[in-house]
């Protein structure tokens, strides 16, 4: 029912009024692969996958599949999901998947404007040693003439 990551983190299939086949299983690990790539982690950074789908033959025709996927990443417990309806399971997949990828990116260049923040922090002081904070201002401060 469910494959495991290499941190031991697995996806995790629900379904309701529907019957989900290894073809159907394999075509959304793969679109969850692609999301992964993108937030510039490996699957050690996953903790667990979540796939909720349902057939709702009570709606119209255009929102007969509903498809819910939650990833949960571990760096800073970050969570991407996204839930879509669609005729079909690939028209609701392939909406969930750029709903996934925006958010990717999103993680991802906050993830870089925080270390290159710290970058430039450390570039100020002059390095992490204890002699290099001898004799500078703290950061944002100026230097005072004696």
């Amino acid at each position: 029912m469910s494959k495991k990551f290499k941190n031991g983190g697995e996806v995790k299939f629900f379904s309701q009024n529907l019957k989900l086949t290894p073809e159907i299983k394999d075509l959304i690990r793969k679109r969850i692969q692609r999301v992964i790539k993108m937030t510039g982690g490996k699957e050690k950074d996953v903790r667990d996958v979540r796939v909720d789908l349902s057939r709702n033959p009570g709606h119209d025709d255009a929102q007969l599949i509903r498809l819910e996927i939650n990833i949960n990443l571990y760096p800073g417990q970050i969570i991407l999901r996204a839930a879509e309806r669609g005729p079909d399971l690939r028209d609701a997949l392939d909406r969930a998947e750029e709903i996934l990828k925006r958010q990717a990116v999103k993680y991802k260049e906050k993830a870089r404007a925080k270390a290159l923040r710290g970058a430039r922090f450390v570039k100020h002081v002059g390095g992490a040693t204890p002699e290099a904070f001898e004799g500078k201002p703290k950061y944002g401060q100026r230097r005072r003439e004696e």
